[in-house]
């Protein structure tokens, strides 16, 4: 019994690379079954080949579909933030946070601060890093002020509520009369 000929096989592929929708297998399987030929790979070596080529392009275009349902305002890495310009940002902290290990415990990230000290780079940063991690697919970025919770609404009685309403209008104040803090 014959197998099918060069001609029918690359067909086939084509056929079940179709059918498992995996295109990127009948972009490669030529490419690596001649270098395959060359180097003497076994079929295992260029079967792996083929399929790590399929996983590796779908992950990085996972990550790309991930960014752009998240509706980021820009794109910003996390290794780009200046830290010299915010030295009290903790850089043990911020790379901890881009490891994206608070996702897998359920953890929420919440950014406090004065305006222009960099929450959005770092927020989109860390967002960015755990989309190419594979994290949450669902996630969108808030687009409207309405959409981000003041932080005092995060605590649960109306005094701490009023404390920190009071220590936000304090830094304001800070900021305007461009006093250090």
């Amino acid at each position: 019994m014959t197998g099918p000929t060069t001609g029918e096989a690359a067909s086939q592929i084509e056929y079940y690379a179709r059918a498992l929708r995996a295109p990127r297998i009948s972009d490669a399987f030529r490419r690596l079954g001649n270098q395959a030929r060359d180097a003497g790979w076994s079929h295992e070596e260029y079967l792996a080949a083929v399929l790590s080529k399929e996983v590796s392009e779908r992950e990085a275009s996972g990550a790309s579909l991930r960014i752009k349902a998240a509706r980021f305002p820009g794109y910003k890495a996390l290794e780009d933030f200046n830290f010299d310009h915010q030295p009290s940002a903790d850089r043990n902290l911020i790379a901890h946070l881009g490891t994206s290990v608070f996702l897998t415990e359920g953890k929420n990230v919440v950014l406090l601060g004065p305006p222009g000290t960099g929450k959005t780079h770092l927020a989109v940063g860390i967002g960015i890093k755990a989309a190419k991690a594979g994290g949450l697919p669902t996630t969108e970025f808030p687009r409207q002020p309405s959409q981000i919770v003041a932080p005092a609404d995060f605590f649960a009685t109306a005094q701490e509520k009023q404390d920190v309403r009071e220590y936000e209008a304090s830094q304001r104040e800070l900021a305007a009369s461009g006093r250090p803090r």
